[in-house]
């Protein structure tokens, strides 16, 4: 419901206050678009952004926001259209958060056209101030973007509208200029240098106080890969050996999860230290610091081995480049007929942050499991997912073991009829009820071990005196519904330093053991939950007819 505002036009003195679900917005005169107070979603009940957004779609979505300095705003904040300061928007303690500045003539009322543009005219009906000249992240249709406007990206989708690592802004050549910003660490040492045309230095400019033109990290960040799905839609991912540098931020990029280092790697032998990780058709076509031909695979990958700086060589037509960190732009290209070899330890190397090592091995082993589980062209249901059948080399490398109860599956099916397969404590409920069997029994049996995994503990521990306690499936739910989460990580210091990431791994556990096969995500989206790529929603009860039968 709106307040003061008929057919898109709002007069001086209307207010709007976060938290009021009555006077929490202005329409524009088709109420297709909403201008006022959006709540934050998840477990941010108490904050809300002032924004602009489509008001007729089921999710809605932003397309400008107040870029105050500290947003969002506290639930009880006010907003108010005055005549000198335009919009003024304070907080519950009437201290100024943001205005609509610069406003060069007294406001006479404001107008919000279906276009989406929340417009500030005087008492001549003139435009003194309007939201399309002061773009976010979005542009609508018919919005011009001015030379010196620039739009920025979202540090996150959903709930960080701090600006992100790229700028779209309109070139004096009348072209789009993509800038990328917040350049990592490693460059802030590097300097840019402009010289006269007899080559003299005639200023030093730090690389961090730049920003390249169409030289980015691509759009999925430093150090990982963009592929598209089976919609066509892009998809990130780290390679192997490598993990999200802040999982709350999924467009930082990655890191390794070991140290490469030009003076430890002198002191050793480096094939006694590395290995290769061998990907097929992806490549950073950005980014070569040597190219080497005629060259064939051994000496591609041995060149790259002795090369302490060298981090992938991409191998293709007799040609290998070399390339080191961090990696650009990106991707998985069927046509490219590449071979990427990743070189990564062999065994463990002390990380950035030793205490959260154990945290990001196990993770990464079970993105490994997930990602081979039925990821195959012929899907397989393996029927017997346990710890004891997950095997690890001496670079923590997953591999799936002892196929014997496995159940092929043709092109065309979904799924099967068969007896009882697998081992107790990991079978799926539809074993039990003569339902047709799918690979979601998998995804039960992966939510199983990954539940053994962050808890420490095994899944059915006779030695306990409590029941549901001994079973840890209902255990770990009880624990999560009542908010008892200390219980379960126990004295593990790694898990108590990182509760977000643990209640993250119990989500995803969760949904994976729902007794309903359709409410299981599938593989790829665990895969993408695990990365934080997906965001992990809070859980339903996991059990159709409750914990105690």
């Amino acid at each position: 419901m709106a307040q003061n505002n008929i057919n898109g036009t709002i007069n001086i003195g209307a207010t709007l206050k976060s938290g009021d679900k009555l006077f929490s917005s202005w329409l524009s005169s088709s109420g297709d678009f909403a201008f006022g107070f959006q709540q934050l979603p998840n477990n941010n009940k108490d904050l809300f952004l002032l924004a602009i957004w489509f008001n007729k779609l089921p999710e809605k979505t932003v397309v400008w926001y107040a870029d105050t300095p500290n947003n969002p705003t506290p639930k009880g904040s006010k907003l108010e259209l005055t005549t000198d300061r335009g919009l003024l928007l304070t907080d519950p303690q009437n201290q100024e958060l943001w205005n609509s500045n610069p406003i060069i003539s007294q406001v006479n009322m404001a107008i919000f056209n279906d276009s989406g543009n929340f417009v500030l005219v005087n008492k001549n009906s003139e435009k003194i101030w309007e939201s399309f000249s002061h773009p976010t992240d979005t542009l609508l249709p018919t919005q011009v973007l001015e030379k010196g406007d620039v739009v920025s990206s979202r540090a996150s989708l959903s709930t960080n509208f701090s600006k992100g690592r790229f700028q779209l802004s309109l070139g004096k050549d009348g072209n789009f200029v993509l800038n990328s910003i917040n350049l990592p660490s490693e460059f802030t040492n590097d300097n840019y240098y402009i010289r006269s045309t007899d080559n003299t230095v005639i200023q030093r400019i730090p690389l961090r106080e730049i920003s390249f033109v169409f030289r980015s990290s691509g759009a999925c960040g430093y150090n990982r890969i963009c592929r598209l799905n089976v919609d066509k839609r892009p998809v990130c991912e780290c390679p192997r050996g490598f993990s999200l540098l802040d999982v709350n931020d999924e467009y930082r990029g990655c890191k390794p999860n070991f140290l490469q280092s030009c003076e430890e790697d002198s002191k050793s032998l480096v094939e006694s230290v590395y290995t290769f990780q061998e990907i097929k058709d992806i490549d950073w076509p950005t980014g070569d610091y040597e190219v080497l031909q005629p060259y064939d695979t051994e000496k591609c990958k041995e060149t790259c081995l002795n090369d302490c700086m060298c981090a992938v060589a991409i191998f293709r037509n007799n040609t290998c480049w070399k390339k080191k960190l961090p990696l650009t732009n990106g991707r998985v290209d069927d046509n490219i007929e590449a071979r990427a070899f990743i070189k990564v330890r062999k065994s463990d190397f002390p990380l950035e942050n030793p205490s959260s090592s154990s945290m990001t091995r196990n993770r990464n082993v079970l993105i490994i499991v997930g990602s081979v589980l039925l990821e195959c062209i012929t899907q397989i249901i393996h029927c017997d997912i346990k710890p004891q059948n997950i095997l690890l080399d001496e670079s923590y490398n997953a591999r799936i073991a002892d196929f014997g109860l496995a159940k092929l599956l043709l092109i065309n099916q979904s799924h099967t009829n068969t007896a009882i397969r697998g081992t107790k404590g990991y079978v799926a409920p539809e074993w039990f009820s003569n339902m047709p069997i799918t690979v979601k029994v998998d995804v039960y049996s992966f939510g199983v071990l990954l539940l053994e995994i962050i808890c420490c503990r095994r899944n059915v521990d006779i030695e306990i005196s409590d029941e549901e306690e001994g079973i840890l499936v209902y255990w770990a739910y009880d624990c999560y519904i009542e908010g008892r989460l200390d219980v379960l990580v126990g004295n593990d210091m790694e898990a108590i330093q990182d509760m977000k990431s643990f209640e993250m791994f119990l989500r995803v556990a969760i949904w994976c053991i729902q007794e309903d096969p359709s409410l299981r995500p599938s593989m790829k989206k665990v895969m993408l939950m695990l990365e934080g790529i997906v965001q992990v929603s809070a859980p339903p009860s996991p059990f159709l007819f409750g914990s105690n039968i």
